[in-house]
């Protein structure tokens, strides 16, 4: 019989540390699943495209995953609060599980790409579920390490995921490359369901218009831009998709402004700091898919590498966020300005590896991209111990479910717009000039952009954040002074 509490302080209280460590592993392999997931997929996508006949479709299969998993990210905080992370994890854990074997069986394009779809929203869903349980059964003393250690499951995921995909393609294992992460499922949905107390959940209405006008605004913009590169800015179904986005998001705003229970609390955008931090975010994410989709294209389409090389690309950078976000994090917060020090190394080290990116070509050997990309790595694990304590430090202790969410849209959001973006140089760049050559001129492109993101995130960490967070810092320890003085 599964126990029920009645609030997350007794759970935190009188659940026995065997069951929280229970869960907690159970966490891990939802991480693990999910990285494994996203880098397994990515690494085989352009193969599979390739023996489908579509080799030319890997930015649309890219921008449309990227646009469902942004999309129930938003749409899974506000499942997790109508029925609990418990059941979020049993309902969309098992829909991913049962999808990822489905798509091994697709041969064909159509129903790859429905099923891709599906199993990213899918995915999507329970995303941020594993932050957000970490919070619910630890003291907040312990929340720090925790998150740490969920950061380093992704590392790992990732390792295994890109490394084992490469191995199974280039062993013409194609169905094994695609379904192997759903082992990790297997292990963690069980281990969180049996052992997660029922906790009490806020019965409201889904936000179905929120929903439908959302995915309406993504859908649009989103994809109005990915083919901007290839019928160019000249065609009017473009402006027409672009303009449509606009409106469908204006609405939006005006609906949710108006929910008791909206999918999205715009309240929390009056938090200038808030805004800020989810704006660094959303920044410091916009290179994801040029190192997850387009590093390991342009190892197998300009290097000829093969499957196995562009799978291995991230294994030093994995090693590196598996081992250095635990030191990191101690470092951090043994003093408060350290956190503004944390996002700007972040942000120096997307600018600095991607950088180097450009110049990526047929001559360029293999080892240098894994360098570049570990290098980038170390910059990840100041950036994992840091924003989401930086964001939830701005919100009160009823936000910090919605506020965790918020910035887990945020940087989906950020994917969705990278890949965009990134399909529209890289599309319009490769046709307008055929051959090798276009193929450079795409793909340096797409890593100048990706530079480009980590720059203005440093500079909006060091020249706003930082004195806004120390003129926030004086002010509360003013106020405690005089608190301190009136006693």
């Amino acid at each position: 019989m599964t126990l029920s509490y009645t609030s997350v302080d007794e759970l935190r209280m009188k659940l026995p540390a065997s069951k929280k460590n229970l869960i907690f592993i159970g966490c891990l392999f939802m991480m693990l699943s999910l990285a494994a997931f996203g880098l397994s997929l990515s690494t085989i996508q352009q193969p599979l495209l390739n023996e489908m006949g579509q080799p030319v479709m890997f930015s649309l299969v890219t921008v449309l995953t990227s646009i469902a998993m942004c999309l129930m990210t938003p749409v899974g905080g506000r499942i997790s609060d109508m029925i609990g992370g418990r059941q979020v994890i049993l309902i969309f854990g098992m829909l991913t599980l049962v999808l990822s074997i489905v798509l091994g069986f697709c041969t064909s394009f159509i129903p790859f790409v429905i099923v891709r779809i599906l199993c990213a929203m899918a995915t999507g869903a329970f995303v941020s579920t594993p932050f957000l349980l970490v919070r619910e059964i630890y003291e907040n003393n312990q929340v720090p390490s925790r998150m740490g250690i969920l950061t380093a499951a992704l590392s790992a995921g990732s390792l295994i995921g890109s490394f084992g995909a490469g191995f199974f393609a280039d062993h013409q294992m194609m169905f094994l490359a695609i379904v192997f992460p759903s082992i990790f499922l297997m292990i963690g949905i069980p281990l969180i369901y049996m052992n997660l107390p029922k906790l009490p959940t806020h019965s409201s209405k889904f936000d179905f218009l929120g929903f439908l006008l959302l995915s309406a605004a993504l859908t649009t913009l989103f994809l109005a831009l990915n083919y901007a590169g290839q019928l160019t800015f000249h065609n009017p179904l473009i402006w027409a998709g672009i303009i449509s986005g606009i409106v469908f998001f204006v609405l939006f705003i005006f609906v949710e402004k108006k929910k008791e229970t909206p999918l999205i609390n715009m309240d929390l955008f009056s938090n200038k700091l808030f805004s800020l931090v989810l704006l660094i975010a959303f920044l410091s994410f916009c290179y994801l898919i040029a190192m997850n989709a387009y590093a390991p294209l342009a190892v197998q389409e300009l290097m000829n590498g093969t499957a196995a090389e562009s799978g291995s690309l991230q294994i030093p950078r994995a090693i590196i966020t598996i081992l250095l976000p635990g030191l990191v994090g101690t470092w951090v917060v043994k003093k408060q300005g350290r956190m503004w020090q944390a996002l700007a190394i972040a942000s120096i080290l997307i600018f600095i590896p991607f950088l180097g990116m450009v110049f990526i070509g047929p001559n360029m050997p293999v080892w240098f991209v894994m360098v570049l990309l570990a290098l980038n790595g170390i910059g990840d694990c100041f950036r994992s111990v840091s924003i989401t304590p930086a964001a939830q430090a701005q919100l009160r202790p009823d936000q910090l479910g919605i506020g965790t969410s918020l910035l887990s849209f945020a940087t989906s959001l950020a994917s969705v717009f990278a890949s965009s973006v990134y399909g529209l140089v890289y599309d319009g760049l490769s046709q307008a000039t055929p051959g090798l050559q276009g193929q450079i001129e795409g793909l340096d492109t797409v890593f100048l952009i990706a530079a480009g993101t980590g720059l203005i995130s440093f500079l909006l960490v060091v020249s706003v954040y930082r004195p806004w967070i120390n003129k926030q810092r004086e002010e509360q320890e003013k106020a405690h002074v005089e608190a301190s003085a009136a006693k």
